[in-house]
């Protein structure tokens, strides 16, 4: 779950430090647009945050973090596809994946510390989540200056290594879901 919310963080961020390039990569007259990438997740955040909680307790916490894993895998996959058209709308649309995951993980992080760790426990737990927050916002901000460089054409690479990533992540929360099921039966 850390994992997934740095991961996610991380794609929160990334065009922050690189804005520039985004900008001439997309051919935006307006340099407030780049900004869209990281608005959207409050934005998504406030329309989608108490729908998730209904979701969250109707379907259980294993379900929403597989749902999240997987939503944040689609949208980080489907940025680095829209890229290479390039279509920003396209990227803004698949942000709003990732944002719909950063939604569910935040609504889960009480529910994890509580059914997953000791009592005495929880407040480490609850740090431990949120270190990974920042964490994951620290690399957002310094993997995509030193993967792009003097060149926005590398922004297409990075995203690429992003979308994997995420891929990766979302078969670890998977596979670490399934096997917690098997051990439980």
């Amino acid at each position: 779950f850390c994992v997934l919310t740095m991961v996610n963080q991380a794609l929160w961020i990334s065009f922050a430090s690189i804005k520039d390039d985004v900008e001439k990569y997309f051919s935006l007259s307006d340099p407030l647009l780049v900004d869209m990438f990281s608005n959207i997740y409050m934005f998504i955040f406030l329309v989608f945050f108490l729908p998730m909680t209904f979701f969250l307790n109707r379907y259980g916490l294993k379900t929403g973090i597989v749902v999240s894993a997987s939503v944040n895998a689609a949208g980080a996959f489907l940025r680095y596809l829209f890229a290479l058209g390039p279509s920003f709308v396209g990227c803004i649309f698949a942000q709003s994946l990732c944002a719909v995951s950063q939604v569910l993980n935040f609504c889960s992080v009480g529910a994890l510390a509580s059914s997953v760790v000791k009592s005495e426990l929880k407040g480490r737990a609850i740090g431990l989540i949120w270190f990974s927050t920042y964490f994951g916002c620290a690399m957002g901000l310094w993997i995509p200056p030193l993967v792009i460089g003097d060149a926005s054409d590398d922004l297409v690479p990075c995203l690429l290594g992003f979308g994997i990533v995420a891929i990766l992540v979302c078969a670890l929360v998977i596979a670490s879901v399934y096997m917690g099921q098997n051990r439980h039966h």
